[in-house]
């Protein structure tokens, strides 16, 4: 039987495992490649597709609940506090959903690429399994990494693929999207070191999947065991949890949150804001696209 481990890993990581595949064929094989691509877009494509049709499979997105659907947490980086966490909500599903069927679209519009046909694909899978995981990922660091896996492909899907222009657009492109992709990790981090799981209540670490109940074992138990743990140096305090942080950050009062200050806060989202309008983009930072538009090939657009 599939979990949702497995379905979300496999709609995320097929596009990138596809990438690697290509990179053993043929580069003469234009027309091998392409189908190839094609396929594997597709591939990430059905099970989404599946989760969004109605029909009674535990796997499906159900749009009457609104927390978190198909969640999993796993140790990735243990000793930075950095998990392999995913889920899926009433938000990102559909922008998920969107992107799977804009990536075949994109691909079929791709059988025009004549030049480097292999490393435009490469790139194109990889392109889209950052898209995938962004909206995907709960934990804050693999946000990150998702974002700043989009940001090289497009780089050379811009420079390589491009017009006239395409070597000016696709460096203004990754300028601006360095800076803010700076702002948005200095953001990250302010508010990873300033974190605290111990302001959480029990039920608050359950429902952000820091603490997992077993068999008989309650969560105000499981708040001890993790506070014992942080005591004792197993564990760290501090979390990239977007959920427990989202929490962190609200059930006090105006004059007195419940952890973040709010200078604190107030930074951490302009630093926040100016990373995601420049990727947006809007003004005053939105100079890059108009070149990027123009000059990148049509399905990259």
């Amino acid at each position: 039987m599939i979990d949702s481990l497995q379905l979300l890993t496999f709609i995320v990581f097929v596009p990138a495992l596809g990438a690697i595949v290509l990179a053993f064929f043929p580069k003469n094989n234009h027309e091998g490649i392409r189908t190839f691509t094609l396929v594997v877009t597709l591939l990430a494509l059905v099970p989404v597709l599946w989760m969004a049709l109605p029909g009674g499979s535990p796997l499906q997105f159900d749009t009457s609940v609104g927390d978190m659907q198909g969640d999993f947490s796993l140790a990735w980086i243990p000793s930075f506090d950095i998990y392999y966490f995913m889920g899926l909500d009433g938000i990102s599903f559909p922008l998920v959903l969107l992107t799977a069927v804009i990536c075949v679209l994109a691909m079929l519009a791709s059988w025009s690429i004549t030049k480097y046909v292999k490393a435009y694909c490469i790139l194109f899978l990889l392109l889209e399994t950052g898209m995938l995981g962004v909206f995907m990922a709960l934990d804050f660091f693999l946000f990150y990494v998702f974002w700043e896996v989009m940001l090289l492909p497009m780089y050379f899907l811009i420079g390589v693929w491009g017009g006239p222009r395409r070597e000016y657009a696709a460096i203004k492109f990754f300028l601006y999207t360095l800076v803010g992709s700076v702002l948005m990790l200095i953001a990250i981090l302010m508010l990873y070191f300033n974190s605290d799981l111990t302001k959480l209540t029990a039920d608050q670490l359950v429902e952000a999947r820091v603490v997992t109940l077993v068999e008989g074992i309650d969560a105000a138990a499981a708040k001890t065991e993790m506070v014992a743990a942080i005591d004792n140096g197993e564990r760290s305090k501090h979390t990239f949890n977007l959920l427990a942080l989202a929490s962190l950050g609200q059930g006090g009062s105006f004059s007195e949150p419940m952890l973040f200050g709010w200078s604190l806060q107030h930074w951490a989202f302009v630093l926040l804001f100016i990373g995601f309008v420049i990727k947006v983009p809007s003004v005053p930072v939105h100079t890059w696209l108009p070149d990027a538009h123009v000059e990148a090939p049509t399905p990259i657009s």
